[in-house]
């Protein structure tokens, strides 16, 4: 396997770990645990250890990402956009959540 065949796979592992942590809202430091590393570890045998500056710096780099994906779209969006909104409280958990929904005709 060349460099960069391996950087790009540490980079993909990099950024799964980033969407475990935010998608299922686990802290930071849970990359930090021992069983966590281990279970890594055993998953990759060349997994690459991450610190959670690391992955802090990842998340907003992944987020500023999508963030400007959505903007392109929206700003090569022909003709109006049209914005509905939801909101609710999750039952089990104190979590609330805003949920903005965009319509657009494109030219296709």
């Amino acid at each position: 396997m060349t460099k960069l065949e391996c950087d790009n796979k540490n980079k993909l592992k990099a950024k799964f770990v980033s969407s475990f942590l935010v998608c299922g809202k686990y802290s930071f430091r849970t990359i930090e645990e021992p069983r966590f590393r281990c279970m890594m570890s055993i998953a990759s045998l060349n997994f690459k250890n991450i610190s959670r500056q690391t992955t802090t710096r990842n998340v907003l780099m992944y987020y500023a990402k999508e963030r400007d994906y959505v903007k392109e779209l929206l700003t090569k969006a022909y003709g109006l956009i049209c914005l509905t909104s939801d909101n609710w409280n999750s039952e089990h958990a104190n979590d609330e959540y805003i949920c903005i929904t965009a319509h657009w005709v494109d030219k296709d």
